[in-house]
């Protein structure tokens, strides 16, 4: 289970309830294969996100898609800037 965290970051964790709606439009790019942390964990978060939220989940890739899949993480970096 989880401990309580160190008392001196109490003011930051009290900072992030609740937790802030950001206003950076933000990529995502998420292998589909990350067992760390799970694809689940990145869907279904456009509410936290005002500036727009854009996800994408990469086939038979793991934790580390800038080093599994070089190509299509700078295909989806380049869409996203571009719009």
């Amino acid at each position: 289970g989880f401990v309580p965290g160190d008392p001196a970051y109490a003011a930051d964790t009290a900072a992030l309830k609740p937790l802030p709606v950001l206003a950076t439009p933000t990529l995502v790019i998420h292998g589909k294969d990350d067992f760390v942390n799970p694809v689940a964990t990145s869907a279904n978060k456009e509410a936290w996100f005002s500036g727009g939220y854009h996800r994408v989940v990469l086939d038979g890739i793991g934790h580390f898609p800038q080093r599994e899949a070089p190509a299509d993480v700078a295909d989806a970096i380049l869409g996203f800037v571009r719009g």
